[in-house]
């Protein structure tokens, strides 16, 4: 996968994820928007690249890598480019960025003795049974 899809593809999948707070995916879509421009600037604003683009927007996380214009964006190689390849990145690192600040943990104490404090805001499935402290 080259970096642009890569970047799209990643972008695309933090946006389909509830867990990521608001601000996150704003930055996120800020750095998306970025990339379009260049590729708007690039290619020009009605260009098939622009179409091409815009439908990878509509699919799924899950159907992405199997789609037609997915494997279309890959041959274009538009990483070529330094400007927008640059943009990709951008939106590649605040993607990761936005995925990795996620919180989504599962804490299970049963039957447990108190040895301090648990910080859990921001988690999900936190339960705690039976314990005495």
């Amino acid at each position: 996968m080259d970096l642009v899809t890569a970047a799209i593809s990643s972008a695309l999948a933090t946006f389909a994820n509830e867990a990521i707070k608001e601000s996150a995916k704003k930055t996120v879509a800020s750095a998306y928007d970025t990339l379009k421009e260049k590729i708007a600037e690039r290619f020009g604003a009605k260009s098939e690249v622009v179409s091409v683009v815009e439908e990878v927007e509509s699919l799924t996380p899950t159907t992405i890598s199997s789609s037609q214009a997915f494997r279309t964006l890959e041959r274009l190689n538009l990483e070529k480019d330094n400007e927008i390849a640059q943009a990709a990145r951008k939106l590649e690192e605040s993607s990761k960025a936005a995925n990795v600040n996620q919180r989504s943990v599962e804490i299970h104490l049963k039957d447990s003795k108190s040895i301090g404090s648990v910080y859990t805001e921001g988690c999900t499935n936190v339960r705690v049974e039976g314990s005495n402290g």
